[in-house]
């Protein structure tokens, strides 16, 4: 990251070091081999530093983002972020990622930085109507409908698009997604946040609000759980990279310090 000129000032370093990429990376794929492991946590800090840093600021423009992941166009050289997604996703072509996967793979960003567009612009707005639709978004900014396409290549298979592996993707969201809204809560302020808008839609206490977005991650892990022992060949091969992956991301909001300050520890289930 910092060949691109992406920790230019310590502001950008400070970040990365705090999100404790070891762990980030290690949690949540933790059965990698070491140069898969590495351009996982390449994909995964670089996606988590352009978020903070150029689409939460209203930078970044979908159609440029789908040709950079699609290899279909040359980055601009004073982009750094492109330049680094150009490399990280030219090694992940390397990986057998086929050119049907990477339009896949690109569409996917694409629609993910449309979403997350969406929750930037609503973070100015009272919040008002269905929660169902400010569920759905987040389910989709949280990232995990991509991570699961990039598991694919990491596991070395591919699974078609059913109705069994999107409800799979669906809790692996779930989960993620509901541990990062728990442990964002303090520092989003200025942010939308399930928590609050749980509260304010159904007229609750914010303890009654956040019980209710912790048991929703609760029930995805078991319902995950029960999806995964449920599958067999690849859709179980993948599955399994899947649940890791979804619970190692939840267990990693509790553990770095880019959440410290929410005191949100996890209990570990027997594996029983």
């Amino acid at each position: 990251m910092n060949d691109f000129g992406l920790l230019r000032d310590k502001e950008r370093l400070d970040r990365v070091v705090a999100m404790d990429v070891g762990a980030y990376a290690g949690c949540s794929y933790p059965n990698g081999g070491h140069a898969d492991l590495l351009l996982y946590a390449k994909y995964i800090t670089l996606w988590l530093l352009w978020d903070d840093f150029v689409i939460e600021t209203g930078g970044g423009n979908g159609e440029i983002i789908y040709r950079i992941f699609s290899l279909r166009e040359t980055p601009d050289m004073a982009d750094p972020y492109m330049r680094a997604w150009w490399s990280v996703v030219s090694d992940l072509r390397q990986r057998n990622g086929s050119q049907e996967y990477l339009e896949c793979l690109a569409r996917s960003m694409q629609t993910w930085f449309d979403a997350a567009v969406m929750e930037r612009a609503s973070a100015w707005h009272a919040v008002m109507g269905d929660f169902g639709t400010y569920f759905d978004r987040r389910l989709m900014t949280i990232g995990m409908v991509q991570t699961a396409l990039l598991l694919q290549v990491f596991a070395g298979v591919r699974v078609a698009d059913s109705g069994e592996t999107r409800e799979m993707v669906r809790d692996s969201c779930k989960i993620v997604g509901m541990a990062n809204e728990v442990v964002s809560f303090h520092k989003d302020s200025e942010w939308i946040n399930l928590i609050n808008v749980y509260s304010n839609i159904h007229g609750c206490e914010t303890d009654k609000a956040r019980a209710a977005i912790i048991r929703i991650h609760n029930e995805s892990v078991i319902s995950l759980d029960s999806r995964v022992r449920n599958c067999s060949g690849n859709v179980r091969i993948w599955g399994e990279a899947l649940q890791y992956c979804a619970e190692g991301f939840s267990y990693w909001h509790t553990l770095c310090p880019r959440y410290a300050s929410s005191h949100t520890t996890a209990i570990i289930l027997a594996s029983s």
